[in-house]
């Protein structure tokens, strides 16, 4: 099993997110990947893509989503 995590801003912001500590509410170092969904073809495959006129037609549903393999969703755990 692989532990990564994606959304759907650009990777500027993934940098940014990284090189700053913990402490000034960044996340610092990660030892799994980011991954940056702007294109929402991630989030349109698993059925988390909310309408909102406000962000260009459509935002993503926070969620955490344990996949063992390539066929195999394990859980699905929609946030508010």
């Amino acid at each position: 099993m692989l532990l990564t995590t994606y959304n759907v801003i650009i990777v500027f912001s993934h940098l940014a997110w990284v090189q700053t500590d913990r402490k000034s509410d960044g996340l610092g170092y990660l030892k799994y990947p980011l991954i940056s969904d702007i294109t929402k073809s991630i989030s349109k495959s698993f059925g988390v893509l909310i309408p909102d006129q406000y962000f260009s037609n459509c935002r993503c549903q926070r969620s955490i989503f344990l996949i063992a393999d390539v066929n195999n969703v394990v859980t699905i755990t929609l946030l508010k």
